[in-house]
C-alpha cells in the first residue's frame, strides 16, 4: 500500500516488506522523492543522483523554495520517518444554539415573526391616530 515515486510518477517502486525500496536505471539529475502511503505522510526529499555513485546529496524539499534551495541534509541510506498519521476527516461541530442566533436566515426569520405578531397592534393603533387626526381637522 506504500508507493515511492521520483519526479511525480516518471519512476516508481513499491516498498518491500522490511520497508526498503529500490529503483533501476535511473540517469544522473536532480528528483524529486515523494512516499505515498494511505495511512501516513511522509516528507518529501530533493535527490541529487550521479550515474557512478549513485545518491550524492539528499535533502529535505522546502516548500515555496527554489529548486536550488534546499532544507536539512539526510544521511544514507534513506531512514524516512513519518512526519503524522494521515487524516483525512475532521471531526463534526456539535449543536451550537448561540450559534443559530447568529445565522442571518435565522434573523431575518426572527424578524418577520416579531413584525408578524406585532403588526396587528401598530395598526389598531394607528387607526386611533387617523381618526383623532380628522377630528382634528
Amino acid at each position: 500500500s506504500t508507493r515511492v515515486i521520483l519526479d511525480g510518477g516518471r519512476y516508481s517502486t513499491l516498498v518491500k516488506a522490511n520497508g526498503q525500496f529500490e529503483f533501476a536505471d535511473i540517469k544522473a539529475g536532480s528528483y524529486l522523492l515523494e512516499v505515498q502511503s494511505l495511512d501516513y505522510v511522509f516528507p518529501k526529499l530533493r535527490l541529487d543522483v550521479d550515474a557512478e555513485k549513485g545518491i550524492v546529496r539528499a535533502a529535505y524539499n522546502i516548500y515555496g523554495q527554489s529548486w536550488d534551495a534546499t532544507g536539512y541534509s539526510v544521511g544514507q541510506p534513506l531512514e524516512l520517518r513519518a512526519k503524522d498519521v494521515a487524516n483525512y476527516f475532521s471531526k463534526r461541530q456539535g449543536f451550537n444554539l448561540l450559534g443559530m442566533f447568529k445565522n442571518p436566515m435565522f434573523l431575518m426569520i426572527g424578524f418577520s415573526g416579531v413584525m408578524l405578531l406585532l403588526m396587528p397592534k401598530l395598526m389598531a393603533n394607528m387607526g386611533m391616530v387617523f381618526e383623532y387626526w380628522i377630528l382634528l381637522v
